[in-house]
């Protein structure tokens, strides 16, 4: 399996070959794509067919690059401007920012966050292997992810980082229509996460408050009152932890 990561740092992706040994102020193997009119947030890899989504938070769009293992100073294959709703116009001012983001790749799904003039609220959208262009979508789901998602495709459940900076747990995610969370659970942390994914060989989520990083077994099991929040020995090297991964 390639060890390779890819961070997205404001105008640029960088990928970093072998990243699971990367020590160090270290220089990425290439740069897979730059753009000074972008500020890029969320790379997400479908490792199956070599293709990352990441979303662009100045355009609010998705863009999509094929090749990622192999491409650098890229363009990308497709680019898809999203809204909430076909009278909340993608790339228009009634689109005033897109946040989390997570890719069901069993159904084929994409959900992404999006801020319009009727609020803040997760947009549901199909096809997600083809989908360019305008889309507005499918379906929403009444849950504000104001930071980052992650996604159990085995579960379809959908956990996301609300406006509270708890986590907001979205069963049955590929087909409820409207509905708030299934469960919300308050984070024990003095500032709450910035940052969640998953490990669906554990059922293990991991997640980022600002100075720790947690781990949280049993995830799937997760009810109210009962989130057991494993500390880490990660201590942030600037001012903040913001992101985490897990290969």
């Amino acid at each position: 399996m390639a060890d390779r990561l890819y961070v997205a740092q404001g105008t640029e992706i960088l990928v970093f070959d072998e990243g699971g040994k990367a020590n160090g102020d270290i220089a990425p193997s290439r740069i897979l794509a730059t753009s000074l009119a972008s500020r890029f947030s969320a790379p997400l890899l479908d490792r199956n067919n070599d293709r990352l989504y990441i979303l662009d938070q100045q355009q609010q769009k998705v863009l999509v690059f094929d090749n990622a293992s192999t491409s650098a100073n890229a363009l990308p294959a497709r680019s898809i401007a999203v809204s909430l709703t076909a009278q909340s116009t993608p790339g228009s001012s009634s689109v005033t920012s897109i946040n989390g983001l997570a890719i069901d790749l069993v159904r084929n799904i994409l959900y992404v966050n999006i801020n319009d003039s009727t609020g803040c609220k997760i947009g549901v959208f199909g096809n997600a292997n083809t989908l360019d262009g305008v889309a507005a979508a499918d379906r929403v789901i009444n849950v504000c992810a104001t930071k980052k998602m992650a996604l159990d495709t085995t579960r379809d459940r959908l956990y996301a980082i609300d406006g509270a900076r708890s986590i907001s747990i979205i069963d049955h995610a590929s087909t409820v229509i409207g509905g708030s969370a299934s469960l919300t659970v308050a984070v024990a942390t003095s500032s709450g996460f910035e940052d969640i994914t998953y490990d669906a060989v554990n059922d293990r989520l991991y997640a980022v408050d600002p100075l720790v990083a947690y781990q949280i077994n049993d995830a799937s099991g997760i009810s109210i009152g009962a989130l057991q929040l494993v500390t880490l020995g990660i201590q942030s090297r600037a001012t903040s932890l913001a992101a985490i991964a897990v290969k």
